[in-house]
């Protein structure tokens, strides 16, 4: 379910911004914010990798640079 909120120009430019340094959609940053607000009154939230990456501020495409080299690491050795 989705929710439309209104925020003033200024805000939503400057919600972009962010977005677009941290590699992620306003509506994840937006979210982020809303969990980061509350994480003192709720249950520990458990991060997905992906959710992880992007709160440690890495981009998607290094996200799944990362995955693809564990993938490859778990694949049994050919020579073995």
């Amino acid at each position: 379910m989705s929710h439309v909120i209104h925020i003033s120009d200024e805000a939503f430019q400057k919600l972009e911004q962010l977005a677009a340094e941290s590699g992620a959609a306003p509506e994840a940053l937006v979210e982020g914010f809303v969990y980061a607000a509350t994480a003192s009154t709720r249950e520990p939230h458990y991060y997905t990798f992906e959710e992880w990456m992007r709160h440690l501020g890495m981009s998607d495409d290094d996200t799944q640079e990362i995955e693809a080299a564990v993938k490859r690491d778990d694949e049994p050795d050919a020579n073995a």
